[in-house]
C-alpha cells in the first residue's frame, strides 16, 4: 500500500435559503487531503465536502444551508516540500481576465 501524499482538492459549495429575497451565495474551497493515489484522494475530498454540508438558522431566523455542488479538481501540490515555509499548492489559468474581475468578490473591498 502507498504512503499519504498530500493533493489539493478544489471545492465548490452554494448557500441557500428558501427565504424569499435571499441570493445564493458561492463559495470556492481549497483543501489540502492526504490520501494514498489521486482516485483515494478525490474521495477523501468529496468526503470532506460533505461533512460540511448543514443548514443554521440566521438572526433573522432564516434557514441557510451550505451544500457541496462538486468537487472541482483534485491534484499533487506544486511544490513537493511543504514544510519549508512557503510552497506553491495550485495554479489556475484563465484567458478572460475581465470574467475573472466579475467573480473575484476580494476585489470589492
Amino acid at each position: 500500500m502507498e504512503d499519504p501524499r498530500p493533493y489539493v482538492a478544489i471545492l465548490l459549495f452554494e448557500s441557500s435559503s428558501p427565504s424569499p429575497g435571499y441570493r445564493p451565495l458561492y463559495r470556492e474551497d481549497i483543501a489540502l487531503v492526504y490520501a494514498e493515489g489521486h482516485e483515494r484522494a478525490v474521495e477523501r475530498a468529496r468526503a470532506h465536502g460533505l461533512a460540511q454540508e448543514c443548514t443554521v438558522y440566521n438572526d433573522l431566523g432564516e434557514a441557510i444551508t451550505l451544500r457541496l455542488i462538486e468537487v472541482v479538481d483534485v491534484n499533487e501540490p506544486l511544490d513537493e516540500d511543504l514544510g519549508g515555509g512557503t510552497a506553491d499548492l495550485y495554479a489556475r489559468h484563465f484567458y478572460d481576465l475581465d470574467a475573472w474581475r466579475r467573480v473575484e468578490t476580494s476585489l470589492d473591498q
